[in-house]
């Protein structure tokens, strides 16, 4: 819901938008209301399925008791509680970010590979992530040939997923991150 000719360029990752305009398509079948119904109901859904994936995550590395208070703590943290009320990328955000770091907790690189892929396709801090992955499979590995061939195969769902976006801003904006470091892509 951008106006057009705006001076600003589209630069930020398109992955929320897609998903709004999907639910939105969807129930615009059932009339105009139920779409804007159902769009604001995404921030929301994303909020909950980042505190399910929080729990699974918490419990699988302490207990399931330390699971549930932190999760009851993290529902009631405010800033948490705004951002997957109000229709802000963040609860998705937060969803795929703490998804890639419970499947690579389970040694599912791929699919972790795919989530923090995914997190860097909704906001360019999705990227920031993938040391927190690469340091996971560290721990796990050390300095072993294992480790530079499960990073490899963390590394191409994030490129195949996210890659395209990025050499987009390349080609038309001259920064893969516009408008983020424009001084050293000038």
């Amino acid at each position: 819901h951008e106006p057009l000719g705006r001076y600003d360029p589209f630069w930020s990752p398109p992955l929320y938008h897609i998903i709004s305009a999907v639910v939105y398509f969807i129930f615009n079948s059932f009339n105009h209301n139920a779409a804007n119904f159902a769009i604001k109901f995404i921030s929301p859904i994303f909020g909950i399925l980042s505190l399910t994936v929080s729990f699974l995550l918490i419990k699988k590395l302490y207990s399931p008791k330390i699971a549930f208070y932190s999760t009851i703590f993290l529902a009631f943290v405010p800033i948490f509680m705004d951002y997957s009320v109000l229709s802000y990328v963040e609860s998705m955000l937060t969803f795929f970010v703490v998804l890639s770091v419970y499947l690579m907790v389970k040694d599912r690189i791929w699919l972790s590979g795919i989530a923090a892929g995914l997190a860097s396709l909704t906001k360019y801090n999705g990227l920031f992530v993938l040391p927190v992955l690469f340091f996971i499979l560290y721990k796990r590995h050390g300095i072993r040939k294992r480790l530079f061939y499960d990073s490899f195969f963390l590394l191409i769902p994030v490129l195949v997923i996210a890659g395209p976006w990025l050499v987009r801003n390349w080609l038309v904006l001259g920064n893969p991150i516009w408008p983020f470091l424009n001084v050293l892509f000038n």
